[in-house]
């Protein structure tokens, strides 16, 4: 598949340096598990399908997460979008073709989700965005939105 072939390791190894602190307090099968998650995004498709790789049942998986201010979906959301960006930069490819081969059912969705993780159109990123700027964006995204779901998770009368 086209998606397996873009060349995501170097974007993955620099979200994974962006992550080092989480993935450090996280059990080594869990780390690993994310890992493959961003290198390989195709393989894990959701938040069951990551626990299953991990070797845990889902409740765990979020117990193991959520401390951290990481939610599962997120990092699924987030590893497609590392890929987007790679298939992105390449020539002559379509963002409608992108978003079909990364299984939205919309290129408007992927368009929306670009927008809101990096504030930056497709356009945008193909002509301007540097790999380490965008990982980046994606990064601070990623734990800012699961610092406000923890905010708002505490603030809800129990």
């Amino acid at each position: 598949e086209l998606i397996e072939r873009a060349p995501a390791h170097p974007m993955a190894e620099l979200m994974l340096q962006a992550l080092a602190t989480q993935l450090a307090a996280l059990p080594v099968v869990l780390t690993r598990a994310i890992e493959q998650l961003f290198r390989s995004p195709a393989r894990v498709r959701t938040s069951q399908e990551l626990a299953e790789l991990a070797g845990m049942m889902p409740r765990t998986l979020y117990r193991h997460l959520t401390p951290l201010g990481l939610q599962p979906r997120h990092l699924l959301i987030c590893a497609r979008l590392l890929r987007a960006y790679s298939l992105l930069r390449g020539r002559g490819v379509r963002l409608k073709e992108i978003a079909l081969k990364l299984g939205y059912a919309d290129p408007d969705h992927l368009s929306e989700q670009l927008r809101e993780w990096t504030g930056c159109s497709p356009k945008d990123l193909r002509n301007t965005l540097s790999p380490e700027e965008f990982v980046h964006a994606v990064a601070n995204h990623l734990l800012r939105a699961n610092l406000e779901q923890t905010v708002e998770d505490a603030a809800e009368p129990v």
